[in-house]
């Protein structure tokens, strides 16, 4: 709205802003050089593009089985940005495996399928989606049933089952995969007696060690080549994807004084019109934020303010405007019954065509027979009502009718629609109805239900407090002023601090990322960030956010590789002292060598304690100390009665005199161990594989110009 308003006060500008614009765009498709990227091919693997309008169609697919497994009708933007990066990876894998399948040959023929679903030991994917509700375990039966009106079962349920079909063959063949892998390693004997050796002999040993700790960081004094010197040594270490880093201000949108004066004035006149309205329901679903909610409200459910006033009222009985949590408040008690907080009822449902279910499913049956059936089986079930589960999974146009045999558990008073809840609120339990809903006529038995208590209906006016379109326009005029002045990153920060504003900071963010501090969603900044165009100290324009505006200035550039020394000097620095810190004490306890080589009378100088301990090699920590593999390994290499040389390790500098190694005991026979080591490297392997096999792909990812 802001915007909008915005536009309208400055029209002659935009129309000139908008030829430029359009000028600027045609020029470029003339004077832009080099390879141009396809515009509707979202990234790259192995060679193959993933085309846009396929990976949004799996996206859409995968969102709407998210919706349907959760029982809601909408997202988040966060829950939809997830399946988008689960998608991706998911066609990625694809993609990468389906390549290593083609390439050796590795199938799932038609009979090893059928065996998957129907045969003794089916798929675990079969067994955890066809089980028997009664019982909880997996039905034969049931896909034996469903396999033979597959052709007429509801589409999407059809859909679904031969997405289960393409995981089973997809699992197959991925088990077949890592089974030539992991199949090809061996284990011999000989190895798995050494690794048994080794990991068991001992060592007794004296030593002292001396703390990085114990030296305060004000003694250090770091020179850029130590930085230079450690860099070169762990640069590897610091393999990156690309990233950036930025800076942004905020432009947070609240309401003013004179907004939520006109708005409590508003309400105001909105509650004597309710006083005088004769459907207090209607008025609401006109005037509300929120529509007339018919449900019955059991003490607890409601605003404090109005349960006190209205739940031991008389019925008509008003309450007036009140402010909480930012939101304006009144209402009225429309009714008081005695009703149970949840029931429990099973069902047949039989559709017809013109009803919603009808319309999803493609069902074509007439209202007349749809009755007629409906009129049939409900005459068999006051007879036998045990039957409905059995007549459900036969007759039912409820989709969830073979998952659940017409079993709808319990559910709370008023989560149904109307005329099936109240058929189940007017009936005792045990009793077989028949009613009819917007999605066909239902065959109820009332399972159960809950001791009824005291609620109430009420309708319940709502009003936010939110900022005017002016308020809106006045902020986004502000932003825009601070992204039109600065010129670059310098004068960013330099405004920031002139006009008091909270300049914050996002570091590493990459492509695909969806993390700014503070900003919901921020895509939108992220890609331009990425932008070609974009440039190392460029400004934003304002980014809208609903109910915020914010200006971003781009810091920092990283591409994809090694980072620089500078990207990594803040991180590396306590390493570099600790590097620095070293090389101090190891010069400290060569110095105290010189007068004798005895480690005793070497920590006696120093005023460091000598320990006498004994240790394994399989072992990774000294007492007292602290994680120490390389230590340790250089022990298990000394000879016996030699005083090792300053030691360099995690937690200290050590210096160690070696008393003897002990061997570890023989055994007769290894096949314990050469089992267990085989096994450990084969599931190492196997959880490997795939990760390989990405890192060797070659993969363009192009989202970041989409999404």
């Amino acid at each position: 709205m802001a915007l909008i308003g915005s536009i309208r006060k400055h029209s002659v500008l935009v129309i000139i802003v908008i030829g430029v614009a359009l000028a600027a765009f045609v020029l470029g498709d003339f004077l832009r050089k080099g390879p141009q990227r396809p515009e509707n091919v979202v990234g790259e693997v192995e060679g193959e593009e993933i085309k846009a309008p396929e990976f949004n169609k799996k996206v859409e697919e995968n969102i709407n089985m998210r919706k349907q497994s959760q029982g809601v009708t909408s997202l988040s933007e966060e829950q939809r940005f997830q399946i988008r990066q689960s998608t991706w990876n998911q066609m990625v894998r694809d993609v990468i495996m389906s390549q290593q399948y083609e390439e050796l040959g590795l199938t799932v023929p038609v009979e090893e399928l059928e065996d998957q679903i129907m045969g003794k030991n089916p798929h675990q994917y079969i067994v955890q989606n066809f089980k028997d509700p009664q019982t909880g375990q997996f039905s034969p039966q049931m896909v034996t049933n469903f396999l033979q009106r597959l052709d007429e079962v509801d589409p999407e349920m059809k859909r679904r089952y031969l997405l289960i079909e393409e995981a089973i063959k997809d699992d197959r063949k991925m088990k077949k995969y890592n089974a030539l892998l992991t199949k090809a390693y061996y284990m011999p004997t000989a190895l798995a007696e050494k690794d048994y050796l080794d990991q068991n002999q001992q060592a007794t040993y004296k030593f002292f060690g001396k703390r990085y700790g114990d030296i305060a960081d004000t003694l250090v004094k770091l020179e850029e080549s130590d930085y230079e010197d450690y860099y070169e040594e762990h640069k590897h270490e610091y393999e990156t994807e690309a990233n950036v880093d930025l800076e942004y201000v905020v432009f947070d949108v609240k309401p003013s004084k004179e907004d939520r004066k006109q708005i409590a004035e508003n309400v105001e006149e909105l509650f004597q019109d309710f006083k005088e309205f004769s459907n207090p329901a209607d008025f609401v679903d006109r005037t509300s934020d929120k529509r007339y909610d018919s449900t019955w409200h059991a003490k607890g459910d409601l605003p404090v303010r109005i349960e006190n006033k209205l739940f031991n009222a008389e019925l008509g009985t008003y309450v007036k405007p009140f402010v909480k949590n930012n939101k304006h408040y009144f209402a009225k008690l429309l009714d008081v019954q005695q009703r149970p907080d949840s029931m429990k009822a099973s069902h047949i449902l039989i559709s017809y065509q013109g009803t919603r279910t009808a319309q999803q499913q493609q069902i074509t049956r007439s209202k007349e027979r749809a009755e007629k059936l409906a009129d049939s089986l409900l005459q068999v079930l006051k007879k036998e009502p045990s039957k409905l589960q059995g007549l459900s999974i036969q007759y039912s146009d409820d989709p969830s009718a073979q998952r659940n045999q017409g079993d709808l558990g319990w559910f709370e008073d008023g989560a149904m629609v109307y005329p099936f809840n109240q058929a189940v609120l007017k009936n005792d339990v045990g009793d077989v109805v028949k009613v009819e809903s917007q999605f066909g006529y239902h065959i109820v038995r009332v399972d159960d239900k809950k001791e009824p208590v005291k609620k109430i209906r009420v309708a319940l006016f709502e009003r936010s407090i939110e900022p005017s379109s002016e308020t809106f326009q006045k902020v986004y005029v502000s932003a825009s002023r601070f992204a039109g002045e600065a010129d670059n990153i310098e004068q960013f920060e330099q405004m920031v601090k002139e006009q008091g504003l909270n300049m914050r900071s996002a570091d590493d963010v990459e492509k695909m990322s969806n993390n700014i501090p503070g900003i919901e969603y921020p895509r939108q900044i992220i890609r331009w960030a990425f932008r070609e165009d974009t440039k190392e100290g460029n400004i934003s324009q304002v980014f809208d956010m609903r109910e915020t505006y914010v200006v971003a200035a781009l810091e920092n550039r990283t591409e994809k590789g090694i980072a620089p020394l500078e990207d990594v000097k803040e991180k590396i620095e306590p390493l570099v002292q600790r590097e620095k810190k070293a090389s101090m004490i190891m010069e400290d306890i060569e110095e105290a060598s010189q007068a004798s080589g005895e480690i005793n009378a070497i920590a006696n100088s120093l005023e460091l304690d000598v320990n006498n301990d004994t240790i394994q090699f399989s072992s990774n920590n000294i007492p007292k100390y602290g994680r120490e593999p390389k230590v340790i390994g250089h022990i298990f290499g000394m000879e016996p009665g030699i005083t090792s040389t300053p030691l360099k390790g995690e937690m200290a500098v050590y210096m160690v005199a070696l008393d003897k190694l002990i061997p570890a005991e023989e055994k007769e026979e290894y096949s314990g161990m050469k089992s267990r080591l085989e096994g450990s490297f084969k599931a190492r392997a196997s959880r490997s594989i795939y990760q390989a096999l990405e890192e060797k792909a070659d993969i363009d990812d192009n989202r970041v110009f989409f999404y």
